[in-house]
């Protein structure tokens, strides 16, 4: 994992951001977009969208064109576009999933049943129940943030964050510890159920990268996972009965 250029200050600067700013932001910013939904602010969770496509995309970007600046090889990234058996398996794996997902999204749409038992389970996690949009135009800026989570969460989290500890570190011992600082990162969700699941979740788009080598079908899976579970969420507040 570990390419044989040396960290230079950017690096460190990049990993204090992500490891401690950025979590850090994101539950102050969080507890904001509480108080202003307590007070009636309809634009609350635009604002709180925008907010978040800023925090994923800037740092993305700056590494980007640090990277490139610094010719530094992508592969130490997971971005080669070298095809690999093992990749087109881990991409194989990613499609398999994402279809079951999409399954479930038509069951919450078209099955009261399931509809009600989505609901239920939001209503234990209040955090997230807050954050989910309400209008057509909240639910579009909800799917392009969880595409762009997809890309930048896996780059940033698993891609660079893996790489810079494999220095000082074995490389499951990094992707360990990069899984904690992306835990760490969703703490504004609130609850330790929600909590456990996004650690789940990113240890299995870790497992999936590190086996398969890839980090594209762990940035498609992410992607695929947010699309998902906003759908399915959506759909499920809507469904009560009658036809969607």
């Amino acid at each position: 994992m570990t390419a044989p250029i040396p960290l230079e200050i950017f690096d460190y600067v990049m990993v204090f951001w992500l490891a401690i700013i950025l979590p850090v932001w994101s539950y102050w910013d969080h507890q904001g977009f509480e108080r202003e939904l307590e007070a009636g602010n309809s634009k609350a969770i635009r604002s709180a969208y925008l907010k978040t496509y800023y925090a994923l995309w800037t740092p993305t970007l700056l590494l980007a064109v640090y990277w490139f600046v610094s010719g530094r090889p992508y592969g130490a990234l997971g971005l080669s576009l070298t095809p690999t058996l093992s990749a087109a398996i881990g991409m194989v794996v990613a499609l398999i999933i994402a279809a079951i997902l999409t399954a479930q999204v038509f069951q919450a749409k078209n099955n009261s049943e399931t509809a009600a038992q989505v609901r239920t389970e939001l209503r234990r996690s209040p955090s997230i129940e807050k954050i989910l949009p309400k209008t057509e135009t909240d639910y579009r800026l909800f799917q392009g943030l969880s595409i762009s989570a997809g890309i930048t969460e896996e780059i940033l989290y698993r891609g660079y964050l893996i790489w810079a500890f494999s220095f000082w570190m074995e490389s499951w011992l990094a992707a360990l510890l990069a899984l904690a600082v992306f835990a760490l990162a969703h703490l504004y969700q609130g609850t330790s159920e929600a909590i456990l699941k996004v650690t789940l979740t990113g240890g299995a788009l870790s497992l999936l990268y590190l086996l398969s080598g890839s980090l594209l079908p762990a940035i498609l899976l992410h992607a695929a996972i947010d699309l998902t579970s906003g759908a399915t969420c959506w759909y499920a507040n809507r469904n009560r009965g009658e036809k969607v």
